[in-house]
């Protein structure tokens, strides 16, 4: 039985006009609010290990920080996942306040 069940979920017994379409409401924004977030993540990781290995070129540059600031990583790390987030949370619950049929009869 736990075999019809995991092929009921993944779609195998719905009618072939629901298949594309997502089971709940917040699926489409979940989907993209996750995407951006691992895209961002990624982002702030080559960062950080950017960052960590041009520590002695960033040595002339920096003045009073020293350039393995834990401090400064984790801010600046913080900061970007926050506007990484809000870039994709906006459009996506812009995107969901739009009804479908208004936007296919639009095309």
């Amino acid at each position: 039985m736990p075999s019809a069940r995991r092929s009921l979920r993944n779609g195998a017994g719905r009618p072939p006009c629901l298949k594309g379409l997502p089971r709940e409401v917040g699926a489409p924004t979940s989907l993209v609010i996750g995407h951006g977030i691992r895209l961002t993540l990624v982002g702030v990781g080559l960062g950080l290990a950017a960052a960590r290995a041009l520590t002695r070129v960033m040595d002339s540059l920096l003045y009073e920080i020293k350039p393995s600031d834990p401090i400064t990583y984790v801010v600046v790390s913080g900061l970007l996942l926050g506007v990484g987030f809000l870039a994709c949370w906006l459009p996506a619950r812009r995107a969901t306040k739009v009804d479908p049929i208004q936007s296919l009869r639009y095309e």
